[in-house]
This record gives structure tokens, sequence and C-alpha cells, in this order.
């Protein structure tokens, strides 16, 4: 890709966060369009629109120093004469576990031909216009740490104040010197309606009117001052008391007049002054100042009285309370100078304001979130017309709605409504009473949208995951007719190829959650879940072997583990997660997963030219790892050993793959060596390592602990591999356990066995095993040239299943009957399988004797698959024995 275009922004927004900005260009083409490609990307995401059309979302992630560009096809959507592009960007300006903003930019290139063979392109420069759409509100909340903004849309605000761009620098230029293709297909979109009415009902605001502020949380540092400030709703005449606690010194004003002051640092403590007030009927102001030298920063308000708290003149919208900091509260002698200083907002009560305060500009932010608002907020249930779809005026009433399971997309709304009317949207996984409580655990999960007049359709801009959506409505002047809500599904395109089924149903169903777990953690990342969106080598692994299993895709992880390598250290050590803009520390653990992933990637797909190009980097993983051994020759951590047993034979297989003898030899010498450590220098028996060293050759068997297994799911899948290994019949009743999430009502496998991340892709591995194992069938060669087929009955009485190859589908399927067990396999001519099949006796393929090896209790024959072959044990004597 030649590039000629430049990035460009506005020169007013370079430096700030939560900002959306639109760009647009109105081009001429001179005749009928033969071709037309465009290219596309942005620091921050975008979404592309031309003539109207919209056209596509992204870019995929990448690090500080790439930046990942789009391709579209824009042939059929171009036309002779006039045509527009139009993007809008958001660029969040902090770091997220998913992004790494650098300063906000977008770059676009356009390049086609007509039918007569004239050239025309359309390219980012100084010619195009952008402007700040003012519909979102900057203001809005963090959805938690490392997550990205909560969305606030006013429908009301949509104009754009357009002008000239700036050029900030070439395309391959700046913070942004090297561009590199998405190298995979864009993301999916799919609408999808929500399934059932959970509830519907009036919203029953909290009765208690006691706040606490931790300032030193929202504003940091020390030597400070902040400001909050809201309204109070008297219903007639009447006398009320407010009582404050505080760590430092406090002036409080109402309706301007000023009514308490004092300057003490001590601890906060509720009630430690008390004052009285007279309210008349109607909106009063209440402005508070708090300043901080050392130490924590907290107030405490308590109000005492027959009067409402909004920050908005709307008791059921809120708001409860605006803050305005830090600013300066510098010591002079024993005198906190800032506590005297008249700072802007003692000016007079407005909540646009933007002014100098302490190390840049500050504005009025609300305290609480509309998450925080919504999970505060119980539902009395009732009865709305047509089944809950017309929302009264009135007092705020809440739709809680199902979609069934777990979902990822693009939530989107449609309805009829009067001017002003406030839509939050709260999401999460559970319901609590039934409703939902979008704000916990320092999460903020909810947006909200404030309606224009008549009909109208909105969609996050963002991606949310979820299964349950409470929308609750406020202000509403007249009736409002909610005519659908949904979700735009999205995730990485994949197709289903791959199956299993068996004779039981739970492990069909095990098998089955599975795959959609992994689907929708599966982006422009292998993201460990959907929610925090952070791509690690662990849970990446398992994550594409379910893959590679199920869908049969080999661009994700091929991308996957080029970028892992990119962050390795000086001391061949790769991150943790990555790439984030969120630093993780780099570790041999997540050093030895990638090693692991990578051979498992050529193996399965038989892309030997990554592996090439990632082997340096490998090779100085591994000798960075000899860096952390002990005197003991290991390392510290017995888990960590052991993969890095799975590392150096990967590593070995690796260098064999590419002609590297001498590696080979390195590797696995070294490999015989932490192997034979391992048994020198012994850790603490029953413990997860055990089952590693299984896993990864180091051992041939282990002993099950008499109390049985104890750790989250991700890790009893290895302890579930090495028991199939071993051909144990209790690997079964181990992938069984996974039932107990079925129990309790899961449609993604969560984090652990109590919930916490209720969609955790790690999770998943009883997939990988079902088909790997129980179905029997695995790759011994890179590109499945030859593969195994090795059926684990362990009580079963048929499994079937199909498995994607980069050569076509290998389908398998098994039967006990009559003592004898059955196997059917077809498989593309290009492969060769080697069949195992349990028992003793005579090997039968499509009825005739063939010659076979008995090893470890099976029957073994090579064979070069014709169409369908029908293989099975005729036992000599005594029959089959089910294990």
């Amino acid at each position: 890709m030649e590039w000629k275009a430049w990035w460009i922004w506005a020169q007013e927004w370079v430096s700030s966060k939560n900002v959306y900005l639109c760009f647009r260009k109105s081009f001429n083409i001179p005749g009928q369009v033969a071709q037309a490609l465009a290219y596309c990307t942005a620091d921050g995401m975008y979404k592309l629109y031309v003539n109207g059309r919209y056209m596509g979302r992204g870019p995929a992630r990448g690090d500080q120093f790439r930046r990942s560009y789009d391709r579209y096809n824009l042939t059929p959507v171009l036309v002779k004469g006039k045509n527009e592009v139009m993007a809008i960007v958001h660029y969040p300006g902090e770091d997220t576990y998913g992004d790494v903003p650098v300063r906000g930019g977008f770059l676009f290139q356009l390049e086609g031909k007509t039918m007569t063979g004239r050239a025309f392109s359309v390219r980012s420069d100084r010619s195009w216009e952008v402007g700040r759409t003012m519909a979102w509100d900057r203001r809005s909340f963090r959805m938690g740490p490392g997550l990205g903004f909560c969305e606030e849309y006013d429908a009301r605000r949509e104009e754009v104040d357009w002008r000239k761009t700036t050029v900030l620098a070439p395309a391959e230029a700046g913070p942004w010197s090297s561009l590199e293709p998405r190298g995979m297909p864009l993301p999916m979109e799919e609408f999808l309606p929500a399934g059932r009415v959970v509830v519907v009902g009036r919203c029953k605001p909290p009765e208690g009117k006691s706040f606490s502020f931790n300032l030193g949380e929202r504003f940091g540092g020390r030597d400070a001052v902040a400001y909050l400030s809201t309204y109070l709703w008297s219903e007639g005449s009447q006398e009320v008391e407010l009582s404050l606690g505080s760590s430092g010194g406090v002036k409080l004003w109402v309706d301007g007049e000023e009514v308490l002051s004092y300057h003490m640092h001590g601890r906060a403590e509720p009630g430690q002054h008390r004052v009285r007030l007279t309210l008349d009927s109607g909106w009063h102001e209440l402005l508070l100042k708090s300043d901080h030298s050392a130490g924590e920063w907290k107030v405490y308000l308590d109000l005492d009285g027959d009067v409402g708290v909004s920050a908005v003149r709307d008791l059921g919208c809120g708001p409860y309370w605006m803050a305005i900091g830090p600013f300066e509260n510098e010591m002079v002698g024993d005198e906190c100078v800032g506590f005297s200083t008249r700072y802007p907002p003692e000016g007079g009560l407005d909540f646009g304001l933007v002014c100098p305060g302490k190390g840049g500009e500050v504005e009025w932010v609300p305290w609480n979130s509309v998450a925080e608002r919504m999970s505060e907020e119980e539902i009395e249930p009732s009865k709305f017309q047509e089944g809950g779809m017309v929302i009264p005026a009135g007092e705020p009433s809440a739709v809680v709605l199902d979609f069934g399971r777990e979902v990822v997309g693009y939530p989107r709304i449609s309805l009829e409504a009067p001017d002003g009317t406030v839509v939050d949207l709260g999401y999460g996984d559970e319901l609590e009473g039934g409703r939902l409580v979008p704000a916990e655990g320092g999460r903020h999960y909810a947006d909200r949208y404030i309606c224009r007049e008549g009909v109208q359709v909105w969609e996050t801009f963002g991606r949310r995951a979820f299964r349950y959506i409470q929308l609750t409505f406020r202000r509403a002047t007249g009736p409002v007719r909610l005519r659908e809500v949904g979700v735009n599904l999205t995730g990485y395109p994949v197709r289903e190829l791959g199956s299993f089924v068996c004779s039981d149903e739970l492990l069909n169903r095990i098998w089955e959650v599975g795959r959609y777990t992994v689907k929708l953690c599966m982006y422009d990342a292998y993201e460990s879940d959907p929610h925090t969106r952070i791509q690690r080598p662990e849970d990446a692994r398992t994550e594409a072997l379910i893959n590679y299993y199920a869908f049969g895709d080999y661009k994700l992880i091929s991308r996957t583990l080029r970028q892992f390598a990119r962050s390795q250290g000086e001391d061949g050590m790769l991150r943790e997660a990555h790439p984030s803009g969120v630093p993780f520390p780099s570790s041999p653990r997540a050093s030895a997963l990638w090693a692991i992933s990578l051979w498992e990637y050529v193996l399965y797909s038989g892309d030997s030219e990554l592996v090439r190009e990632l082997f340096p980097y490998l090779e100085r993983t591994l000798e960075g790892m000899e860096t952390y051994e002990g005197k003991d020759g290991l390392l510290e951590d017995a888990d960590t050993n052991m993969f890095y047993a799975g590392a150096l034979r990967a590593a070995s297989r690796i260098a064999r793959l590419l002609g590297d003898e001498a590696g080979y030899a390195r590797y696995l010498g070294k490999l015989n060596a932490v192997a034979t450590l391992t048994k020198i220098y012994p850790h603490d028996e029953d413990g997860l390592a055990d089952f590693l060293a299984v896993c990864f050759g180091v051992r041939e068997d282990v002993r099950v602990p008499p109390e049985g297994l104890s750790c989250p799911p991700p890790q009893l899948s290895y302890a579930a591999e090495a028991l199939l290994k071993m051909g144990r019949k209790e690997a079964l009743e181990v992938l069984k356990r996974w039932g107990r999430m079925l129990e309790e009502g899961a449609t993604t496998w969560w984090e652990d066995w109590e919930g916490g991340v209720r969609c955790y892709g790690a999770s998943s591995g009883p997939t990988y095993l079902l088909s790997a194992y129980i179905l029997g069938v695995m790759p011994l060669e890179p590109g499945w040239r030859k593969f195994r087929v090795m059926p684990r009955p362990c009580g079963l009485e048929w499994v079937e299943g199909e498995v994607p190859t980069p050569f076509g589908k290998v389908s398998a399927s098994w039967r006990l009957e009559g003592g004898k067990l059955r196997l059917s396999l077809d498989a593309p001519p290009e492969c060769v399988a080697e069949v195992g099949l349990p028992g003793r006796g005579e090997l039968l393929r499509n009825g005739r004797s063939v010659r076979a090896k008995e090893e470890g209790g099976y029957l073994w024959c090579e064979l070069r698959p014709e169409g369908r072959e029908e293989l099975e044990v005729s036992p000599a004597r005594g029959g089959f024995e089910r294990g």
C-alpha cells in the first residue's frame, strides 16, 4: 500500500479525551466506477459511511508503535458525479485494556478508476471538514478500571459545527510511523431482537438522603480544593437540618448565601457540624467547597427534612450531585490559601463552566453515574399497555428484557417519544430482585439516550456484553412507544465448521456452550472476556485450541501470536497481556504459553512461514528463560516449570520443522534436563503441576487427590486433559462438573464456579477435550497431513463429530455395539490417518483384516482414507470392556 494521505484532526481537540469528531469530504467522479478501494484507520475507533451508507468500523487493536488499517471495496456504492465520505471517530484519550491511544487522528485514502480508465483518488488532507458532535457528553463515566467510557447521547444536539481540518502528519510519520493491514476479516454485524420481557413497572427511588464523597479517590493528589453542588427541592416552606463531616475545611452556600464555614483538618465523621435552614417552596442552589492538605479527603452530608436532591432540577433523572476540581490549595505558612481563594465556581452556579484548575482545565462533572442511579432504584411491577411496550408519562418507569443468553454487540432501541425523554440503558449478566444493578464492583455499565421529538433509532457506538438489558424512562411528558429493543451482534466472522455429539446430552451441551463462549471472545483479538477485552497468552492459547475444532480459523491466532511477540522485553520475556494501554508485567509463564501456542498454530494450520518469522523471538524467549532459573536449574513456580517444559518441547519441534537440527538437539536436551530436575527436586504433590507434567510429557501418570480436584474451570481443564491422556475413566466426571454452571443458569462459561466474569473463554476447555480426546481426532504433523484417531469411550455408547482442517473436514464417528467398537472415518485424500481402536483381537477395515500393531491397549494401523472408511475391532475373546 502506497500511502499519500495525511493524518487529520481538529486542532482544538488534540489533547481532549472522550471526544467524538465527525469528518467529511465531498468529491466528484467523472464517470461510471469500475473499481474503487478505500483504506481507513484512526487513533481511536471509527465508523465509516459512504453516500449515507454504513460501511464498517475499526480499526483492529494495535500497540503504540503500529496501527492497523482496513480495506473497503467501494465500487458498488460510488456513483458518477457527487459522492461523500463521512466518518465518526471516538478518541478515548485514556488507556484501556484493549486500546493504546497516542493522540487523536483519522486517515483515509481512496483509489479508483472509471470504466474509461480515468483514475480518481480521495485522500484525507486539509481540504476535509471536521466538527465535534455535541450529542455525546464528554463528561460521561468510565465503565470501570481499564474499561472505556459510558455513552450519554442527546439526540437534540446532533448538529455539527463544521470547519477545516488540521493536518497532523503524513500517513507513515509522526506517532503512527508503522501502518499494517488488518490481516483478517472485518467484524460481522447482525441484528438480534430482545427476547422476553422480564418485568415492567415504576421506579422506586431510594429513601435515604445521606451522601458520602471520597474526593481523594476522585481528584487524587494533595493540597487541593474541590466543589460539590446540587439543587434541593422543597414541596413547601419548611425547616431542614444539614449535618456535615469533613477531613478538611468546608464552606457551604445555599442560594448564594454562606451558611457554614469551618477550617479544621482531621478524620471525617458524619455529623461533625450541623446547620438549620429555612427553605421556601421550590428549587434551591447548594454549593459546597472542601479543601485538602494531606491524608484522606472525604466529606459526609446528611439531610433531615422532606427535600429532594437533583443536579438537574428533576427528581426522577439525576445525577444527584455535580463536582468540579481540583484547584490549587498552596500552603503559605500554616494557612491553606485555597480555602479563602474565590475560585470561578463561587461566582454563580453554571454547570457548563470550564475554567483553569490545578494542572489544567477543569469542568463540572456528575458525581454519580447513570449506572449508580439505576442501581439505587427498585422496580414496582405494574401493567402497561400492549404488553409493556407503551410507557406512560410521569414518574420514572422501567422495562427489563432478557436475550436468553449472553450477547456481545451494540444495543439498539427504536421508539417514539416526546422531546427530552431520557432513556437509561443498563446491562448485566444476572438480575437482583427482578432488576439490574449495573453499578457493581467499581463498574458503571450503563448508557443514557435523550430523545428528540418523534420516531427515532439509536445504537451505542461502543460494544457491550450482557444478557439482560434494563431501560429506565425519565422525564417523559407523554406516552413513549417502545417499538423495538435489540442488539447489533458483532464479533469475529467464523463459520461453525466443527461439531460434536454423543450419547450423553449433558456433554453435548457442554461442548456447545464452550463453542459459543469462545465465539463471544473472538473480535479483533482472542479476548479473555468481552467485558475487559484483555488479550492474554494463557487464555488465547485455550481459546485457539477450541477454535481449531469448532471454527477452523487461523488468521486471528496468527495475528495474536505476532502481537504477543512484539511485546518482548530486553530479557526475552513477553507481557502477560498485549496490546494494552494498561501496563502488564512480562513473565516466564506468559512467554512459555506463547511458545506452546506457536507450535500448536503450525500443527493445526500448516503455516510454517509465521513460525519462521517468529522463531528469533522464540529463541530469545528461551534464552531469557534461563536467567530466571534458580540454583536447582528450575523456575520458582512449579506450574511454570511445566509450561517451560512444554515450551522447550514446542521449540524443539519448530526447530526441526525449520531444518535447525542443532536447535532441535539443544531444546530437546534442555527439556530432558528440566524433566529430570523436576523429579530430583519434587514440589508439593497433588497440585496442578502434576497434571501439567502429564499434559506436557514430563510424566506419564499422576495420583488423583483423595478429596478430588479443586480449582477454577480454566485450570481444571488441564487436569481433565491429563486424566484423558492417562486413559482414566474419571476424566468424564471431571468434564461433567461444568454442568454445575448449567444448573445455575449459565449460558456461557464463567471464570470460576461461583460466577466472577460470566463469559470467560479460557473456561471452555471441555470443547477442545471432547473433540480431541473423546472423539479422538488430533493432528500429528503440521497442517493435518498426518493425524490420529484414537477414541476414548470413557463409558459412552457413541460419539460423532467433524473437525475442520486446511484440506477440508475430518468426519469421524464411533459406536459400541455387541462388544465391538466400530469407527466410521472420512477425511481429505491429502491426509494420512493413524487409527487406534481400543481392544484386542483383529482390526478390520471395510470388513477386511488389516495388519495392526498392539500398543497401550489399542490396535493401530495407518491408512490414507479413500472415501468413507469403516473400521472395527473384532475381539478374539471376551468382548470389549468399556473404559
